[in-house]
């Protein structure tokens, strides 16, 4: 993660390498998968699932991810046809663990964007071990060769701890805890995009007035209690609260004009403005209010035979969801005075108006069942079963979702190694609350959960070149979609219509070789 090149060292920024995931926004830590949005991604955090801020509406505004590379132990992905024992997303499921530390380490890093500094130790009965992390960041320097020239001042601080406790042998107690806080200030000065063809070529110039402030405070705890009840045999309970507090303000003057330039290659004037098409003006106005809150309760267990080939999966999920939102944005575009009142009583004709004001109280239940069984045939050849069932419940559209899946593993006894997979099963996504509130604000409590059909086809194979190891993976997808809701995107901002009134499918291939190239 620390050798990426970009913006920010950040684990998405490696999940976005990978085949099938892409991203609009370099400054972002969001990601689609094989035709999915920003939404339809599971994120955990030691099975701790974490959402993405509400209100964010670029780039820039996010700030820090929520995962601290600095404590991260490991990190599995999958962009499709993932277990039962994952939750209820449409496209894929990154799965990451934080490290138990078992020696005194440090790390510090300074830069021009800002700093982190991680510590992690154990002490010598081995009873306890801690790892904290505290990030600062600010990419001012970044934000200020964008093309709108303005005052920037982003400021980004995190700060996350991971205690565990031995309290007798086989029973641990853990902690996860993190707090984070994204504040993003501009005032804007002026915007300056050229654009057209070499026949045809046009400036925008914008003046601005106004400032925006964006601000995303978070906090997560999450205590768990695990039990190692024999060699085969694990259970976990985990009590967890999630809490964000989000804002957005912003007042936004804007006088433009749009100019065309002087495209004669032998005029002295060349590429300058040679008269203007138009002037005009907008103003933006917005005074966005967000809380949410969630909490869970979760059992995990896991059973294996005596020699390993078999494992056993169950677990089962409470959550209560309380979302409090006040959304107040709208703005004006004029050119020549035409939207202003031409005679005494008439009114200011708003190009965009949103006023409303929303409360959301609901619980969840979930649960799942899952089995894994490995054997061999008389030809030595490998086979591996993963099959489960996955059950789901919201308070608030009265839906059960049933979730079968299921997965096989071939491993022929080839010169080449190889292994082929399939796998397949129906996943959905039950709505959040961004799902069912429309673009104007109104919420629809019927809207019901989005379903997605996964059909995967994978081979990995894996050869010596240059003497050292290299792996190519095959993967071909199709994904059947149904009871869509429909959504705008703009820049990383969502905004759904809060209707399951499409249907669609996802169909491609990916390759990926991946090795030593370089000794």
């Amino acid at each position: 993660v620390a050798q990426l090149p970009g913006p920010a060292q950040t684990v998405e920024g490696l999940i976005k390498t990978l085949p099938g995931v892409s991203s609009n926004n370099e400054f972002s830590s969001q990601y689609s998968v094989r035709g999915g949005n920003f939404d339809e991604n599971l994120v955990y955090i030691n099975d701790i699932e974490v959402y993405r801020p509400f209100l964010v509406r670029a780039g820039q505004q996010e700030g820090l991810s929520f995962i601290n590379p600095d404590m991260v132990q490991s990190i599995e992905f999958s962009a499709g046809g993932f277990e039962a024992r994952y939750g209820d997303k449409m496209s894929s499921v990154l799965d990451i663990t934080y490290k138990k530390p078992t020696e005194f380490s440090t790390s510090v890093m300074l830069s021009l964007l800002g700093g982190s500094l991680a510590v992690g130790g154990i002490t010598k009965d081995e009873k306890f071990s801690f790892l904290t992390g505290a990030r600062y960041r600010t990419n001012q320097i970044l934000v200020g060769s964008l093309d709108t020239e303005a005052d920037y001042r982003p400021r980004y601080t995190d700060i996350q701890a991971y205690l565990n406790y031995e309290l007798k042998p086989r029973w641990n107690l853990s902690l996860l805890t993190t707090y984070s806080r994204n504040l993003f200030q501009t005032i804007p000065e002026t915007r300056q995009t050229e654009f057209g063809t070499i026949s045809e070529a046009l400036r925008l110039t914008v003046f601005f007035d106004g400032q925006e402030i964006t601000q995303y405070e978070t906090f997560l705890g999450a205590l768990s209690l695990d039990h190692q009840i024999s060699d085969q045999t694990r259970i976990r309970f985990i009590a967890s609260g999630f809490l964000t507090d989000e804002q957005e303000y912003f007042d936004i003057l804007g006088q433009y004009r749009l100019s065309e330039l002087d495209n004669d290659l032998g005029s002295e004037d060349f590429g300058e403005e040679k008269f203007e098409r138009g002037v005009g003006g907008f103003l933006d106005h917005a005074r966005n209010l967000l809380q949410a809150q969630v909490f869970t309760f979760t059992h995990k267990g896991e059973h294996r035979s005596v020699d390993g080939d078999q494992r056993w999966f169950w677990g089962a999920k409470a959550q209560t969801e309380y979302i409090d939102d006040v959304l107040k944005e709208w703005n004006l575009i004029d050119s020549a005075g035409y939207s202003l009142p031409q005679t005494p009583g008439d009114q200011v004709l708003l190009f965009e108006s949103i006023d409303a004001a929303n409360t959301l109280n609901s619980w969840r239940f979930q649960t799942y069942g899952q089995y894994r069984t490995l054997w061999k045939n008389k030809k030595n050849e490998t086979f591996t079963f993963n099959g489960g069932l996955r059950l789901h419940y919201w308070t608030v559209n009265r839906q059960l979702l049933v979730s079968p899946r299921a997965s096989i593993s071939y491993k022929p006894k080839w010169e080449k190694d190889m292994v082929f997979r399939f796998a397949s099963g129906v996943y959905y996504q039950s709505p959040f609350y961004r799902e069912i509130r429309d673009y104007y604000g109104e919420v629809n409590e019927g809207v019901r959960a989005q379903r997605s059909i996964h059909f995967v086809l994978a081979n990995d194979y894996q050869f010596k070149a240059f003497n050292r190891p290299f792996k190519f993976t095959t993967e071909l997808y199709y994904k059947y979609l149904t009871d869509l809701v429909p959504y705008y995107i703009d820049n990383v901002r969502i905004r759904y219509s809060a209707e399951n009134n499409a249907v669609g499918y996802a169909v491609g291939a990916d390759f990926r070789i991946n090795g030593e190239f370089v000794p």
